[in-house]
């Protein structure tokens, strides 16, 4: 059985081909254009796989995508934005004062910061901006239906995008005479197999957290045996994704790509300074969670301008790995499953991954490769039933062969030496 799997078209599309449990090909469309993290429909990519391994697209059986018809998807979060419009109408929080004491514990700083003019440096938007901000997420009937515009926004633009993708997928697998052969999956049941299946382990509480996928930003579910239950379901908006990329682009930063630099400002910053303030916008229940007003973009703006960069990325960071450890411990008391497996984007986060390895009950850890190449080829083995077992490297990739392609293929930058 050979089976096709393409990531997502939004960014950085891959294909990987699995032959009878055997990955006999993987790459990104990037390595083609040599455009980072490049998005659409990976036609060199595929192109490349089915004339590397020698195969007619009349032999693939299955070609595999995770996500839903851009119906399907558009059906899904416009549901779950109605219940947020709901939720947000009985919302009855105020973090005024939580704010005015926040100020009070700003620490003064001495010791210079690289990349910081000054260690208590903060986002500097001018008045009528920071003016703004104060206006637009104080709070209030103004801050609710900020949030709600900002949903609808967000919904009309997602539909929109996931339709493009839709359209362009199909007809790009039409053009290669596979459009018959494609099976769409939901996407976090793709983040679940990804990594439960690569992970060796037969027994696992496997949880995906990302910023959306198939009406979802999240899930747990419980692995025994090969079979994957899906135990519970974080509804979208209230994501941990959309939570961590808004105060990546408070602080100047490009979302679902520089999450990494909050993780750095954060070891510098106190999260007691607004460690509070965050935490009230968090209605948490064991084993769930919402947020508030989680699409109101300008709140974070508001904290980026009014106090220390560190200190707002510092507090971000620490209420990501409170809320999400007591999301995943609720489970692993429920469940008694001692092997965590972890996948989605928000996993990319070393620092939450620590936090959640230290979680009492959980012995061993395995984060799933947040790319989406591996992703899809481990649903391809899950519903594509493969029966050889787990999905392996082919001998026609290895390290030997990987040197004498590498030297062949002259890539800008590589050597044999980096395949050794």
């Amino acid at each position: 059985m050979k089976v096709v799997g393409i990531s997502p078209l939004d960014k950085d599309s891959t294909v990987t081909l699995v032959e009878d449990g055997e990955i006999t090909y993987a790459a990104a469309e990037e390595r083609f254009t040599r455009v980072k993290l490049q998005d659409g429909f990976p036609w060199r990519a595929l192109a490349s796989a089915l004339d590397a391994t020698g195969t007619d697209p009349r032999d693939v059986d299955t070609v595999v995508y995770p996500f839903l018809g851009w119906q399907d998807e558009t059906r899904l979060f416009e549901a779950n934005l109605a219940n947020e419009r709901a939720f947000l109408e009985e919302a009855d929080f105020d973090t005024s004062e939580q704010l005015k004491a926040a100020q009070t514990r700003v620490p003064k700083r001495t010791t210079e910061i690289s990349g910081l003019r000054d260690p208590n440096e903060r986002m500097d938007k001018g008045f009528a901006k920071t003016l703004a901000y104060r206006f637009l997420a104080n709070d209030s009937v103004v801050s609710r239906n900020v949030a709600k515009r900002g949903s609808a926004r967000w919904g009309r633009d997602a539909s929109a995008f996931h339709r493009k993708w839709h359209e362009e997928l199909e007809s790009a697998l039409e053009d290669f005479g596979l459009a018959e052969r494609l099976k769409r999956t939901e996407h976090h049941a793709s983040h679940a197999a990804n990594a439960y299946y690569y992970s060796g382990f037969d027994a696992a509480l496997i949880v995906t957290l990302d910023g959306y996928g198939s009406g979802l930003s999240g899930s747990v579910s419980a692995g025994r045996d090969g079979r994957i239950d899906r135990l519970h379901s974080l509804q979208y908006p209230h994501s941990l994704g959309t939570f961590y990329e808004s105060v990546t682009s408070a602080l100047g930063f490009t979302p679902s790509r520089h999450e990494g630099k909050i993780v750095g400002l954060a070891a510098y910053g106190d999260p007691a300074v607004l460690r509070d303030v965050l935490l009230t916008r968090f209605d948490q229940e064991p084993g769930d969670f919402r947020i508030l007003e989680v699409n109101n973009i300008y709140f974070s703006r508001l904290l980026a301008t009014e106090f220390p960069k560190i200190d707002v990325a510092a507090a971000y960071q620490h209420v990501l790995e409170r809320v999400a450890c007591e999301y995943v411990s609720h489970y692993v008391r429920t469940t008694g499953l001692k092997n965590l497996v972890l996948s989605g984007g928000v996993t990319a986060n070393v620092k939450l991954n620590q936090r959640l390895k230290e979680i009492p009950g959980i012995d061993r850890i395995f984060m799933g490769r947040p790319t989406l190449h591996r992703r899809l080829r481990m649903r391809c083995r899950r519903r594509s039933c493969c029966s050889r077992g787990m999905p392996r490297l082919s001998r026609r990739w290895q390290r030997s062969s990987l040197r004498e392609r590498s030297s062949r293929a002259s890539m800008a930058g590589w050597s044999t030496a980096r395949a050794r």
